[in-house]
């Protein structure tokens, strides 16, 4: 208690005349302990870009969060961060697959073979159906630390592995990599990745055929609507409609 109370005495301070990089540290430090106050009034402070995006994304303010990614890796080119969150709103959250790609070709031109924007651009373009250039950007990951996060990059790659097989028909072979990276992600722990994986997977077993009422499937949005991340309820309302979407193809009205 003493610590959370000496840090927000710090953080407070840094606030008296806070520039958009203190305004950042303090927004992440508010969203990841609690007794750390941030008053939304600092998003106001110029070129608080970074913060702005954050923010908006964890209200669900998803076109605005892009914006503010957008003006963020304009305002530091230099950084991976902003093209990682702008290209994972893009597409995952808003489906736009070429404005992901457009902000992953300026995030790997100041950061070449960075494994999480070349996973992210492996999805998009497995999304959009060049297959080809997707299974080549994935060989292109190159993680070699086995801590946690680049435990959960493994994972993740594993899954865009799976959700690329699906895209070039080959269900089954996608569904051993996707069954695989849920099994590695519940053993190294990692909830909220696993999560993620899961979601995704229902999503690829419902384009490929799965009837939606099927347990999996149910299991994976009863998950989803009820997650505290973001992104997932977003995810299961998709599946959901994907799910309406065939029923109204295989059962036309007469």
């Amino acid at each position: 208690f003493r610590r959370v109370l000496f840090r927000s005495k710090l953080f407070k301070r840094s606030l008296t005349r806070p520039n958009e990089n203190t305004v950042a540290q303090v927004r992440w430090a508010a969203s990841k302990t609690d007794g750390i106050p941030f008053d939304p009034k600092y998003l106001r402070v110029d070129r608080s870009f970074e913060a702005r995006a954050w923010a908006q994304f964890f209200q669900g303010e998803w076109g605005q969060a892009l914006v503010q990614s957008r003006a963020w890796l304009s305002d530091q080119g230099f950084s991976k961060r902003p093209a990682a969150l702008g290209s994972y709103i893009a597409a995952v959250v808003m489906e736009d697959h070429l404005e992901a790609i457009g902000i992953l070709r300026r995030g790997l031109t100041a950061n070449p073979g960075d494994p999480l924007l070349l996973n992210n651009m492996a999805y998009s373009l497995a999304c959009i159906g060049d297959i080809t250039a997707a299974e080549s950007t994935l060989q292109k990951m190159n993680i070699t630390e086995d801590i946690s996060p680049e435990e959960s990059l493994s994972i993740t790659r594993l899954a865009t592995s799976g959700l690329t097989e699906y895209r070039k028909g080959n269900a089954e072979a996608g569904r051993s990599l996707y069954s695989r990276a849920v099994e590695l992600s519940r053993s190294a722990g990692l909830d909220t990745v696993r999560a993620r994986v899961i979601m995704f997977f229902a999503l690829e077993e419902a384009r490929s055929g799965t009837a939606l009422e099927s347990p999996g499937l149910q299991m994976a949005i009863q998950a989803g609507t009820s997650s505290t991340d973001r992104v997932l309820p977003v995810l299961a309302n998709r599946l959901i409609e994907l799910g309406r979407s065939r029923k109204a193809v295989d059962n036309p009205t007469k």
